[in-house]
């Protein structure tokens, strides 16, 4: 936990962000996957730390979990911010 921006908030606060994946026929959600997401300030290096991850490339990792576990994906939703990030499109479509 830790002060960031909270969307949801629409404020910076202490909280946590995560990047989930959820599976839905339609009339049922079942949560799949949670990531934490950790801010760069958290680490030592910053946004060049081997250990950082932007919640594009966490939400790419989770969908390619799902993939493995014979779960298909047909939608993606996120903040509208990462809809213009190529390597985040790049990354869910080879998923």
């Amino acid at each position: 936990m830790g002060r960031q921006w909270l969307g949801r908030l629409g404020k910076a606060d202490n909280g946590i962000v995560r990047v989930t994946t959820v599976w839905t026929d339609g009339r049922v959600y079942y949560p799949l996957h949670a990531q934490p997401y950790t801010p760069a300030h958290h680490f030592a290096r910053r946004r060049s730390d081997p250990a950082f991850r932007t919640k594009p490339q966490l939400a790419a990792a989770l969908a390619a979990r799902g993939k493995e576990m014979g779960f298909g994906c047909r939608a993606v939703v996120g903040d509208c911010a990462y809809s213009v990030s190529d390597d985040w499109y790049l990354a869910l479509r080879e998923a």
